[in-house]
């Protein structure tokens, strides 16, 4: 949690002079552990966000959040869905002349984690558009092309190399899938 609100709290102060002269006067005012506080970040970075008139959020690979020896991957991923929710709920003033615009965009592999937190907010599906699905294919051909040049086999070996990951991509090809199946020998 502690690297996801520091992560946004530099962004912010590099992108705002205000939240930049509010962090480094908290930092010459804290000693190094109670800046450090988890308790502290979550104030600081709650402070920066809802002191933007509008402020979006981009956070992509939630899913590959590896928690800390205190709380495991799950944990960790659920600790920083609620922190977010919480603060969507109390983001700033909605209506005035003062409004404030939080917006979140998560992307990430669904996990269960991700599904059960936000079941009531919109999602989009990319395996469910075909033009992903044509995506997923010409990377796979790029990729495959690359790998049978590095490995030295033939166009057969190549054809079900594209073959068997694209169907077992699942909407989410990754280079590794490629490179383990052509190690493999496609056996």
């Amino acid at each position: 949690m502690a690297s996801f609100l520091l992560s946004i709290l530099i962004q912010l102060a590099f992108q705002d002079e205000v939240v930049f002269d509010r962090v480094h006067q908290v930092c010459l005012s804290s000693d190094q552990p109670k800046l450090r506080s988890e308790t502290n970040l979550r104030e600081l970075a709650a402070t920066a966000i809802t002191t933007q008139r509008t402020c979006f959020l981009v956070i992509d690979g939630l899913d590959e959040c590896l928690g800390t020896t205190e709380h495991l991957p799950r944990e960790a991923q659920t600790e920083i869905l609620d922190w977010l929710l919480d603060l969507s709920k109390t983001g700033g003033v909605v209506d005035g002349p003062d409004s404030r615009s939080l917006r979140i965009l998560l992307s990430g592999q669904r996990n269960g984690v991700l599904e059960e937190s936000l079941r009531n907010f919109p999602e989009i599906r990319l395996e469910d558009i075909a033009d992903h699905s044509a995506d997923i294919s010409a990377y796979c051909e790029q990729k495959s092309t690359e790998i049978q040049a590095k490995f030295s086999f033939d166009d057969q070996v190549r054809a079900d190399l594209v073959t068997r990951v694209r169907n077992g991509a699942k909407g989410r090809p990754h280079p590794h899938n490629l490179l383990s199946l052509a190690r493999e020998g496609l056996g």
